[in-house]
């Protein structure tokens, strides 16, 4: 018997190996795709905000003037509305 020869399998054992020998690449391949396509998305995300702050360069300072103004804003006090208040307002019968 010659050292190459292998013990016998069965079918099914080999059909297994078989198809695990064809998944294990394409899995592989499939998880650098994935990879490949996050980092040309995040690439692109980063060179379009570029090309927006170039053509709009005072975006940025009118978002925090605009967050400025709301935070800068009067609020006055609110008044808690309860059960009872919201039943007469809603039945018309003010006290």
């Amino acid at each position: 018997m010659p050292f190459w020869s292998t013990p016998k399998t069965s079918l099914n054992q080999r059909l297994r190996l078989g198809l695990g020998a064809m998944l294990v690449p394409l899995l592989m391949l499939a998880t650098g795709a994935i990879i490949s396509f996050e980092g040309a998305l995040g690439s692109f995300d980063k060179h379009d905000n570029l090309g927006r702050e170039a053509l709009f360069p005072l975006a940025e300072v009118e978002g925090l003037f605009l967050d400025l103004n709301v935070v800068a804003s009067p609020v006055g006090p609110s008044r808690p509305m309860t059960w009872d208040k919201y039943q007469e307002k809603k039945s018309g019968h003010h006290k």
